[in-house]
């Protein structure tokens, strides 16, 4: 009975482990906690903030309050909802760098717009500039997709961890930020004037 034996000439290949590239990571963990920041970082004064808002010409009352909160909150991640088939459509089609960059100016600049919200602008500002920030939050399948290029089985898990830890990480810090940054004027009264902003 003859055995069959694999000609001599037959090369086999074998994928060499990719390296664990700190550098890519460091930047995906950066983009993806500033991401998660801005998710949460706004709900310590959210409560205080809808009770400055006029709905038909009077502040919004203590009854109402929960109401315009859930619908500022909301505003955000019925963006992120709609805004989250495009922005992977464009990471496979336009790359993932460009994606990352847009993405990442796009919720600053709408985040920095919704600190402006006051009596004047009122809670049609707040709703387009949170909807706006949340639709433009196309991070998290550009930052997983990256992921996915850099790495393989060999530390595929590792780079995950990295992801969902600034995930964690900036859920986490947001309210404290939040919550530490509101109303200068009542928390840090020595540095901060009525109207400083306005000077």
């Amino acid at each position: 009975m003859e055995v069959e034996t694999e000609p001599k000439d037959t090369i086999r290949w074998e994928r060499k482990p990719r390296g664990f590239n700190w550098k890519v990571m460091t930047v995906t963990f950066t983009v993806m906690f500033g991401s998660s920041l801005t998710i949460t970082m706004v709900f310590p004064f959210l409560p205080w903030m809808v009770r400055i808002f006029k709905i038909d010409g009077e502040f919004v009352t203590v009854e109402e309050t929960g109401y315009y909160v859930g619908l500022v909150a909301t505003a955000y991640f019925l963006g992120r909802f709609i805004g989250s088939y495009f922005w992977g459509v464009m990471s496979d089609k336009k790359g993932r760098r460009p994606t990352v960059i847009i993405s990442g100016v796009g919720i600053t600049l709408f985040t920095l717009l919704f600190g402006f919200t006051n009596t004047t602008t009122g809670l049609p500002w707040a709703l387009v500039t949170r909807f706006c920030s949340g639709a433009f939050n196309g991070v998290v399948a550009a930052v997983k997709a990256i992921v996915s290029d850099i790495s393989d089985d060999t530390n595929q898990a590792k780079a995950m961890v990295v992801i969902s830890s600034a995930f964690s990480v900036g859920m986490t810090v947001g309210p404290a930020l939040g919550g530490a940054l509101a109303e200068p004027v009542r928390q840090y009264s020595d540095s901060f004037q009525e109207g400083w902003y306005m000077q």
